[in-house]
């Protein structure tokens, strides 16, 4: 046979084969990615079986639970003791006591410290009121074991303190809105002199320097 029959006749054979090993080629394609596509359905039916196992009451209760997290915490709104922010316990306190309620002071003993958060908060507000507050020093070796001195816890609520068996402070709000605080220290002068009578002097001695204050 001839070159050129040879060549004639394998043409086609070629263009067979080529013909062939590309169908073959797309049926292998077509083989693999079928159970690929049988997996992926399975795998989602399995996913969708999950979801539905969940039960709504198990879904409500996650719900709440988020909700309670991400909701601020409100504060309580803080209550008004009246003159006795601290109770009426000391013999100072006993002296004074219709004095503190017709000149409508505040009255704190400062060895019940360290103050629940409700009366803190209150302490706070206070602080900043203009009212005039009563810190009653007398019992305050109570305070045995603690760092703080009277002097400190009342420089908590007013910048500054001095030592004083009582000591009566007040503020006065600025017409820039910023506060001035006035603290005034009362210290017993002897056996013979009555610390309850000058506590009553130092009052109206700082309302007088309080009116003129809010005069400027």
């Amino acid at each position: 046979m001839s070159v050129k029959k040879l060549v004639l006749w394998g043409a086609p054979l070629c263009l067979a084969a080529g013909v062939f090993l590309y169908h073959t080629s797309g049926d292998d394609a077509d083989a693999n990615s079928a159970p690929q596509t049988t997996a992926t359905e399975i795998q989602a039916d399995n996913q969708d079986a999950t979801l539905t196992s969940v039960s709504p009451e198990f879904m409500e209760e996650a719900t709440q639970q988020a909700e309670a997290e991400a909701a601020p915490e409100v504060e309580e709104p803080v209550q008004d003791t009246g003159p006795w922010v601290s109770q009426a316990s000391t013999s100072l306190s006993a002296e004074l006591y219709d004095f503190i309620e017709a000149e409508g002071l505040r009255y704190v003993d400062t060895s019940n410290f360290p103050f629940d958060p409700q009366t803190e908060r209150l302490l706070q507000k206070l602080s900043q009121s203009g009212e005039i507050l009563l810190f009653d020093n007398t019992e305050a070796e109570r305070l045995g074991g603690l760092t703080e001195k009277p002097s400190d816890i009342i420089a908590d609520y007013y910048g500054a303190a001095t030592e004083g068996d009582a000591i009566i402070a007040t503020s006065v709000t600025n017409a820039d809105g910023s506060v001035h605080f006035m603290v005034l220290p009362v210290h017993k002068k002897g056996e013979d002199s009555s610390l309850s009578e000058d506590v009553k002097l130092a009052v109206a001695l700082l309302k007088q320097e309080k009116e003129t204050k809010e005069t400027l």
